[in-house]
């Protein structure tokens, strides 16, 4: 392979890491309505890169001919330019989006530089297209084409798509409300109703310049809890922690689980306790079904707390919230079952390895799925809200019963793939330890004390979810 080769080859695989990782993955631009504009860049980019990837696997341009891919990577390079200023206008790149595109551009200088020495001999010929013979590389670069192709469609598919319709949150009057965990997937679409309604929104947040562009400047953005020292809110919505699900609970991942959930809701009653007292405010706090333990045969709200990890993790976590009583707020907590919506939560991962074909039953898959749709959490918070005589724990699942392997056939028929896979229990017990219980085993789904409360779920059914 010549120099210019090897540039292109490592410049497709960057291009296609930082795709995959960082646009698909941790940004989730596609889901994302105020990226609109970067999408469509994104999309001229690749299908801009199809053209070129196809031209070079079949073609060899000679004398005035090579013209033609010499603009191509000059509209590519005026693309790529306009795309880093929308970016840099409309949201945060995470440091290793940044080196990986700092390293995209030098290499990109440095095949250009390398295409034009390797292709001196052929501006004296005369300007005609010749055939490439077909070998490794233009088999690379046509595989290459179709993916950026598809690519270019997802793309311009996403920024024209209409934005969902979503519904102002507590638009009876105005509030002032704190959210921690405002930028995460909950608490990114909470904060976007509230704003809806024109409520003064403050999110706790480790990074407060990304999440003030995430929400276009509208929320208050405070990175230390003390900085809300003599504020006064309506209504708090505590959301943060780490995630559970993903990483093997080590004794240091422990810890940092601790400390983002029970460590934070100390710091923060005690630093409400400073504040003058009111009986009409509202603190909403998070919680999972996994209170009751992974192996738990009945999950009533009165029921006990389980003795494993995360149902220990649970019942520190809500007895650090419910100190705040103490300071006259009312308190409710979510036990929230495996929340479902588009752009993120459980459904994100699921979905992508659904669609292609990678839709796996769990283990025995009888163990219980209980899942509820975004819309019915942030419905959920509302009703609860405004209720005057709603408090202490409640479930937040579907009334639909489901265990995980009628939820994975579920979904890979709403997304007509097939759910023939399965994954014995023993090598996620290996891999992942303790945390495969979060996987393999499950409380079973109750919502006894929301249905009483008179809540009704916007999407009850599993289906419903799915579409």
């Amino acid at each position: 392979m010549s120099l210019f080769e090897v540039l292109l080859t490592v410049q497709i695989f960057m291009g296609a890491l930082d795709t995959l990782w960082h646009h698909e993955l941790t940004e989730r631009l596609p889901a994302r309505a105020t990226q609109r504009q970067e999408l469509v860049w994104h999309a001229w980019r690749s299908a801009l890169y199809g053209v070129l990837f196809l031209f070079l696997a079949l073609c060899r341009p000679q004398g005035w001919w090579l013209l033609l891919p010499a603009a191509l990577f000059a509209i590519e390079l005026f693309i790529t330019l306009a795309d880093f200023v929308e970016e840099d206008r409309s949201r945060l790149l995470p440091a290793t989006e940044r080196v990986l595109h700092t390293i995209l551009a030098i290499n990109a200088g440095a095949l250009m530089l390398a295409y034009a020495l390797e292709r001196q001999v052929d501006w004296q010929t005369a300007s005609t297209i010749t055939w490439r013979p077909i070998d490794a590389f233009s088999v690379l670069l046509l595989a290459s084409a179709v993916a950026v192709s598809i690519s270019a469609a997802r793309d311009a598919i996403a920024c024209r798509s209409p934005t969902p319709m979503t519904h102002p949150l507590l638009p009876q009057r105005t509030l002032r409300v704190l959210v921690t965990g405002g930028s995460g997937f909950i608490g990114s679409e909470l904060v976007r109703r509230l704003l809806l309604a024109n409520h003064e929104v403050t999110v706790l947040t480790r990074d407060p310049r990304r999440t003030s562009l995430l929400f276009e400047g509208r929320i208050r953005a405070l990175d230390r809890i003390d900085l809300i020292d003599g504020q006064r809110f309506d209504l708090i919505v505590n959301l943060a922690g780490a995630p559970v699900v993903g990483v093997p609970w080590t004794k240091g991942r422990r810890k940092i689980l601790w400390a983002s959930r029970v460590g934070l809701t100390r710091a923060l009653v005690a630093q409400l306790a400073k504040t003058p007292r009111s009986d009409q405010r509202v603190f909403v706090q998070a919680s999972a079904m996994g209170y009751y333990g992974q192996r738990a045969n009945s999950s009533a709200e009165h029921d006990a707390a389980g003795t494993d990890f995360a149902g220990q993790l649970c019942a520190a976590w809500e007895d650090a919230a419910d100190l705040v009583r103490e300071t006259g707020y009312r308190l409710v907590v979510l036990r929230l079952g495996l929340v479902m919506g588009e752009g993120g939560g459980i459904l994100a991962p699921l979905r992508l390895s659904a669609k292609l074909g990678g839709a796996t039953v769990l283990g025995d898959g009888r163990q219980a799925f209980p899942w509820i749709h975004l819309d019915d959490v942030l419905a959920a918070i509302e009703k609860l809200t405004l209720d005057r005589r709603a408090s202490g724990a409640y479930n937040l699942c579907a009334p639909e019963a489901v265990d995980q392997a009628t939820f994975t056939r579920a979904l890979a028929k709403s997304l007509r793939r097939p759910a023939w896979l399965r994954t014995p229990a023993w090598p996620l017990k290996l891999a992942l330890g303790d945390m495969s219980d979060m996987l393999l085993h499950s409380p079973p789904a109750t919502c006894g004390r929301l249905l009483e409360a008179g809540f009704v779920f916007r999407r009850p059914r599993l289906a419903m979810a799915l579409a």
